[in-house]
């Protein structure tokens, strides 16, 4: 048997009952978009963008709050993850935690949805540094697909 790093595992177990909306409440983790690029959903200011992974980036790593069910920026508890013009527009923003519907997301499989089942989409599908996330109607693009790396 190797001693090499490839064959060496670490094991976590999570209690499957803590699990709220696909997610672990007050674990960080990162949301990384499944285009070619792999960028990482990026705090930008109020704005909502994605840009190159950076592990160093205390901007890409969030937390899901179980109690008002919004995703917010581990460095800022009192912002949430926001659809614009109370939930009329479709960028998406940081904006104050104030547990409302167009705060509230899940994952469900590769999507972040919202109560309203708009997903979070990479804008125009530019796949680039600094384009905006928008929330939009499911059409199964790629740019609409995210995975979840916890930290």
């Amino acid at each position: 048997m190797s001693n090499s790093l490839a064959v060496q595992w670490t094991i976590e177990y999570i209690d499957i009952d803590t699990i709220q909306n696909g997610l672990i409440p007050d674990k960080a983790f990162r949301i990384i978009s499944k285009m070619k690029g792999g960028r990482a959903l990026t705090r930008n200011g109020s704005n909502v963008v994605i840009s190159d992974l950076n592990k160093n980036n205390n901007d890409q790593i969030f937390l899901f709050d179980s109690q008002t069910g919004s995703i917010q920026p581990k460095q800022d508890h009192g912002l949430a993850l926001d659809i614009g013009h109370s939930g009329r527009g479709r960028f998406t923003e940081w904006s104050k935690e104030r547990d409302i519907w167009q705060q509230h997301f899940q994952i469900k499989g590769e999507y972040v949805v919202n109560e309203r089942s708009l997903v979070l989409d990479v804008a125009g599908g530019r796949d680039k540094n600094n384009q905006n996330v928008l929330a939009w109607k499911k059409h199964n693009g790629l740019n609409q697909k995210w995975r979840i790396d916890y930290v």
